[in-house]
């Protein structure tokens, strides 16, 4: 069923299409596929031949769930989807997108509703979501239309933004973009700072007056205009060893059978030569590769670590989701932040030079692997918050360069 909605999205969803067999990827490879009660009915009513065969050995009813949204799914073959042809799928190709799940019919794109309206982004899993998101040297950018959307699709998050938190739902979020976009200071100096303006609006997150939250976001618009900014951002200090370590515990916990994944992983080891577990060593190797092939490439495409981090936050409701927790929110960004500048790192050291193609594939890849597993993710949070150190401080260890 199709319906008219009112839509916000970033301008790179204006661009998309699945390029299908062109796709250096598969977005279902790895992946358990749920099946939702209609489709799943849809399908045991197959009467083509070969559909109808694949349907019995690939989907399965999830007798362990009573949830009708994942009322079965589709088992993998040779660590892709069964339905898989050519890559394009052969459900959509026979029968139209009608007879897609849920999740199929979704994916890569991501729906929110804010009140009576529809947020659209997408997943940058998806390597044409992440060539289009990431490559545009400008600031991003967001459209509000009207379209006509199936109804059918899956939606992550639905907010009201009734409550005194949620009412300065645009203040917070217009304040958080406009300072990743901010070219004035580094992108790890805007983490840091966003870091510094999560932990204050962490005080008064339980605040019944509109008027504290929105003068903690005055505040820092004032803040970042002072020329004093700036240099207590380079006081700082970089404690190298903490973040390698942290950094390594992160990369261990996370075991994947994505072969290209595997690659710059095994890149990543070996350019930072943290098989020698010499700490020295390894820390020399770090701090040779940050200054030699990191640093010039980030400084001349900063954007796209920019475009990556807008992404999120506008994808995921940060800090403004319904169930408001500013730490884990801003834990997760640095998480997920950190692992992508490790592996841009690792793999520029490892071959002495990056480019742009490069370094979206690398994302792309860490969003399939890293952002795609809760449980991986969930751990990572727990690890980082039952940390001997103070965990606002470790979190700006992790993100200062």
């Amino acid at each position: 069923m199709k319906k008219k909605f009112v839509v916000l999205k970033p301008q790179y969803m204006n661009q998309f299409q699945c390029i299908g067999p062109s796709c250096p990827d598969t977005c279902c490879a790895g992946w358990k596929i749920d099946i939702d009660k209609r489709t799943y009915k849809n399908y045991r009513n197959i009467r083509n031949k070969d559909i109808a065969n694949k349907v019995s050995e690939f989907v399965v009813r999830n007798k362990e769930e009573s949830n009708d949204e994942k009322y079965a799914y589709i088992q993998a073959k040779e660590g892709a989807c069964g339905f898989l042809n050519n890559g394009l799928c052969d459900i959509q190709l026979n029968f139209g997108e009608d007879y897609l799940s849920k999740t199929c019919l979704t994916y890569p794109r991501v729906f929110n509703f804010v009140d009576e309206r529809v947020e659209l982004s997408a997943k940058l899993s998806c390597p044409e979501i992440a060539r289009l998101a990431l490559s545009n040297e400008k600031p991003m950018e967001f459209d509000l239309d009207e379209e006509v959307l199936d109804a059918r699709h899956h939606y992550s998050r639905a907010l009201s933004t009734t409550s005194i938190w949620h009412n300065c739902f645009w203040e917070i979020r217009t304040f958080v973009i406009d300072l990743l976009q901010n070219r004035d200071f580094t992108v790890s100096e805007r983490m840091i700072l966003l870091g510094m303006f999560c932990e204050k609006l962490n005080s008064v997150v339980d605040s019944d007056d509109k008027s504290i939250i929105l003068k903690v976001i005055s505040d820092f618009k004032v803040r970042m205009h002072m020329s004093a900014t700036k240099q207590q951002l380079n006081e700082l200090p970089m404690v190298i060893h903490v973040q390698i370590k942290l950094l390594m515990e992160m990369i261990y916990f996370r075991q994947s059978n994505h072969a290209k994944f595997n690659e710059y992983s095994k890149q990543s080891n070996v350019a930072f030569s943290i098989e020698t577990m010499d700490a020295k060593v390894v820390e020399e190797c770090f701090v040779r590769g940050f200054e030699k092939y990191y640093k010039p490439f980030i400084e001349e495409h900063s954007y796209v670590l920019e475009n990556f981090l807008v992404n999120q936050v506008f994808e995921r409701l940060f800090l403004i989701g319904n169930h408001v927790n500013v730490l884990d929110d801003y834990i997760l960004l640095v998480i997920l932040y950190s692992i992508v500048r490790f592996y841009i790192q690792g793999v520029a050291t490892y071959n002495k030079q990056m480019s742009l193609d490069e370094a979206i594939s690398i994302i792309q890849t860490c969003a399939k692997v890293i952002e795609h597993s809760p449980a991986f993710l969930k751990n990572l949070s727990e690890h980082i918050k039952n940390s001997e150190f103070d965990t606002w401080a470790l979190l700006m260890v992790l993100v200062k360069e």
